[in-house]
């Protein structure tokens, strides 16, 4: 089965947020690399696929990983997403990742899933 990607997972306190790698600047019309450490459980085999959607100076990244469903050992699993952006238009942009959070409540109880964006300023040069 394919779901998205684990970009939050743990205690609504303290969880812990998938390290993505992406550069701060980046110059017009070269590609740049944005590194993406997606969290999963026992469940997780291995990455799907990674979509990405470019609209002026906004780019989605939408990262999916393969899942199981069967008794699974009680582990975290990171699994590594790459994209090789280009982007043409000078100027601020923004990276938008889009996945899963899944996070425990901390007064208990379900887990929660539900979907997370994190966003990362770029200025091209």
């Amino acid at each position: 089965m394919v779901e998205p990607a684990g970009l939050i997972y743990g205690s609504e306190y303290l969880p812990d947020t998938a390290e993505v790698t992406i550069p701060g600047t980046a110059d017009r019309g070269e590609t740049f690399e944005v590194t993406i450490h997606t969290i999963g459980g026992g469940c997780t085999d291995q990455v799907a696929r990674t979509r990405v959607a470019i609209s002026g100076s906004i780019v989605e990244i939408r990262p999916y990983n393969e899942t199981r469903d069967a008794l699974c050992p009680s582990i975290i699993i990171v699994l590594t997403h790459r994209v090789q952006l280009t982007l043409e238009q000078p100027g601020p942009a923004l990276v938008r990742i889009i996945g899963r959070a899944v996070t425990v409540p901390v007064e208990g109880g379900f887990l929660r899933d539900r979907e997370v964006a994190l966003e990362f300023p770029v200025l091209i040069q």
